[in-house]
């Protein structure tokens, strides 16, 4: 009892002490070196009886208020996160609910399907058309569709006229000057003149009974090529006879310059005398006879120093049929020249020869007759072959109007009925997506032409007992300039 009652007596020294170490622990006096707060072990009647006024904190006080005002935001800002914002939110949804998010859940799933199916079409169709990547992968499929029905030309296996030997010295009795006379190699096939006047052949003249004089040999030309221009054949056949190979009277180069400008068009007579590699020198068209396209090709480039790049030909029967497919032609005849079509048989159809002057709507078969026309002067007065020529160059600047006014639906019908009557040479496919491509961005929407030779730059001489074209060596350079410029 004496130890209990010893331990509970109030010693004042004690308390002294204590109330001395409390007032510097909350002065700082005895910091401890750590930031953590002193841990202090009260007792808990320790301040039993003692009024609160008693233990108020000074006013004087240095505790750190910031780091209560700290510590009071963080639990403030913990508190509005965990309650008071999804509250506000909650709130918020129930008051005044999603409208968009709303009607969207209340469209059927099918509807939604369609409307994102509609979406990625018209995406797709703006990555296509709205940009040049987009528009060129469009125009390389519609080139790949259209070569599906095009003949790729095999000439290779077509029987060629070989090339006439050299004279060998054999004994052997004198010849005459017949045999030793040069025969024509490209005799024209004979037919019925009633039947078909463009295939009656040119008059016959004996040949004299000198020697005609062989051509001095012509210097080697070089042959121009750029590769931003791309110069395709165009060979209308006529093959009347079924035979390996027909005549072609139709002898054009189309020009198109990647860079833009305007398509260019050149037309070359068929008796124009030239070289003939391998073979001896003839008329143009007698290049095709001996060795087909590859080598009328190849006769072109080394007699007037232009690089081609493939070509196209195509018969009677594929033209009539393109024409009518477009719908005809709008052309314009002279009286004479409506006269002679409805009084021959240019005109394959008897029922349509039935022209009349000025401009009129012509079909296939009557646009074929009015390019066969010879005999008869154009409007601007060319006669002969030049006349012919002309003709050639009116149709093809009106095809071409026509065929850049029709729609793809359109193009794609015309594609079919007529490119099977087409023949081309290989890879031209690969050709005519750059071709189309640089037509239709850069809007080569025009045409400009020529004709070799050049009126004044020829000589119309005899040769062999043939009536040919000589041009003037001037043609080679108006030529180069005409289709690449100054390069």
């Amino acid at each position: 009892m004496d130890n209990e009652n010893k331990e509970l007596e109030f010693d004042p020294t004690e308390s002294e002490d204590f109330y001395n170490n409390l007032e510097a622990a909350i002065s700082g006096a005895n910091e401890p070196e750590t930031d953590d707060l002193p841990e202090l072990l009260l007792s808990e009647d320790l301040f039993g009886g003692v009024e609160e006024e008693e233990f108020s904190q000074p006013e004087d006080s240095s505790i750190d208020e910031e780091l209560f005002a700290g510590v009071d935001a963080a639990l403030t800002e913990q508190i509005e996160n965990e309650f008071g914002r999804d509250t506000e939110i909650s709130s918020a949804d129930e008051e005044e609910p999603n409208k968009f998010v709303s009607g969207w859940r209340a469209i059927p799933t099918w509807t939604k399907v369609l409307v994102g199916v509609i979406f990625a079409i018209l995406l797709s169709v703006g990555l296509l058309f709205g940009t040049k990547g987009g528009r060129k992968l469009v125009y390389n499929v519609i080139v790949d569709i259209a070569f599906k029905d095009l003949k790729v030309d095999d000439d290779d296996k077509l029987v060629s006229i070989s090339p006439t030997p050299e004279l060998t010295v054999t004994i052997s009795p004198e010849p005459t000057a017949e045999a030793i006379q040069s025969p024509d190699t490209t005799p024209e096939p004979t037919t019925d003149p009633n039947q078909n006047p463009d295939t009656t052949p040119e008059p016959t003249v004996e040949p004299e009974v000198t020697l005609t004089p062989t051509p001095t040999p012509k210097p080697a030309i070089k042959i121009m090529d750029d590769e931003d221009v791309i110069n395709i054949l165009l060979l209308g056949e006529e093959n009347l006879f079924n035979a390996n190979r027909g005549r072609t009277d139709a002898i054009l180069v189309a020009s198109v310059n990647l860079n833009g400008g305007p398509i260019k068009l050149i037309s070359f007579q068929r008796d124009l005398y030239v070289s003939i590699p391998g073979y001896p020198d003839d008329k143009l068209n007698a290049s095709y006879a001996f060795g087909g396209s590859k080598l009328i090709m190849s006769t072109i480039e080394q007699n007037f120093g232009i690089d081609i790049d493939g070509y196209v030909k195509i018969g009677f029967d594929g033209f009539e049929t393109i024409i009518d497919q477009l719908g005809g032609l709008r052309l314009s005849l002279t009286a004479r020249e409506s006269e002679y079509l409805n009084t021959t048989k240019y005109i394959s159809k008897p029922e349509e020869r039935n022209t009349v002057a000025g401009y009129q709507d012509m079909t296939g078969a009557q646009v074929l007759g009015y390019c066969r026309v010879r005999f008869v002067p154009t409007a601007d007065g060319i006669s002969n072959d030049f006349g012919r020529n002309y003709r050639h160059r009116v149709v093809l600047q009106a095809l071409f109007d026509k065929f850049k006014g029709q729609n793809i639906t359109q193009l794609r019908s015309i594609m079919d009925q007529c490119f099977s009557y087409v023949t081309v040479s290989s890879g031209l496919d690969d050709l005519a997506k750059e071709c189309l491509f640089a037509v239709v961005e850069n809007k080569m929407f025009d045409i400009n032409t020529m004709q070799i030779p050049m009126n004044n730059l020829y000589s119309d001489p005899k040769i062999n007992g043939k009536d040919v074209i000589v041009a003037n060596p001037e043609n080679v350079d108006r030529l180069q300039e005409f289709l690449y410029g100054d390069n």
